[in-house]
């Protein structure tokens, strides 16, 4: 549940957010305009109707939030993950949500004209039914699996290997302003590319899933002849388990790599998979 003390602070209008704890609240037509909600666990959380213009999510634990009719224009989410998330009917002119991953993710009605999602994963249960997009709606660069690819909303794209391109015959026309607060296309620090592609494997086979549905075996002690006995991992397990693995993946765009916080990362994934009496049954 979210902390009182970090609900008064919204409340309050402070716009110092970053990694406050407010799961689980209704903010519904709350002003979160220009708001840093850096790290801030804001998982199931209800923004219905609000306002977070010019808002940062950067690393924000978003599994299960909604966004329905939300104010999302000019948005920083960069390297961020979504999970079970509806933005249905939210505007997103000028935001830039590159490098992204979303799983379950639902945009039916949203407006994403002059929004940028370069370069983003996007998973089984995405849906853009009803999506307003337009030559300025940028998704070079996103992976995808060609079912979703096949909606409207990528009309203008083509799938290449798994990665949408753009259509040479549909590319904007001279004059069609583009998302001008677009970023650029930043490569995958050296060395880092085989633990990211791990990682997004894991993210895209637990994204179509329910916590109930999840059958992880124990990593270690693992053998052809005995194998251990597949037991699920419960929903607050499974939750923690795919937050930490998004921190991991954003830890490891970044240039500056904390250790400690891969470290960290690794250990908590461990403890959930390996040590949880669930798993261990």
């Amino acid at each position: 549940m979210a902390d009182d003390e970090d609900i008064k602070a919204v409340m309050a209008g402070d716009k110092d957010l970053a990694r406050r704890d407010l799961r689980d609240y209704d903010f519904s037509g709350v002003d979160f305009s220009e708001a840093d909600l850096t790290g801030a666990h804001i998982e199931r959380t209800n923004f219905t109707n609000a306002n977070l213009a010019g808002a940062t999510l950067n690393k924000a634990n978003t599994l299960g939030m909604k966004m329905e009719g939300a104010t999302l224009t000019s948005v920083k989410a960069d390297s961020s993950v979504f999970v079970n998330v509806s933005f249905k009917n939210s505007r997103f002119s000028g935001s830039i949500f590159d490098r992204s991953h979303f799983s379950r993710a639902i945009f039916s009605g949203a407006d994403l004209r002059n929004a940028s999602f370069r370069n983003v994963h996007f998973n089984d249960g995405t849906d853009f039914e009803g999506a307003l997009v337009d030559e300025t709606t940028i998704f070079d660069g996103a992976h995808i699996i060609r079912p979703i690819a096949r909606q409207e909303a990528f009309r203008f794209y083509e799938v290449v290997r798994g990665v949408l391109v753009r259509r040479k015959d549909d590319a904007p026309q001279d004059g069609v302003q583009l998302n001008a607060n677009k970023a650029p296309n930043k490569p995958v620090p050296t060395g880092r590319e085989h633990p990211l592609r791990q990682i997004d494997e894991l993210l895209n086979a637990l994204a179509p899933l329910e916590p109930a549905e999840i059958d992880l075996p124990p990593i270690g002690g693992m053998g052809h002849n005995n194998p251990p006995e597949i037991t699920p991992i419960e929903k607050t397990e499974f939750q923690e388990l795919t937050s930490v693995l998004g921190d991991i993946k954003i830890e490891l765009l970044h240039d500056e790599m904390r250790p400690e916080v891969i470290n960290n990362g690794v250990e908590t994934a461990e403890r959930i998979v390996i040590t949880h009496p669930l798993a261990m049954r």
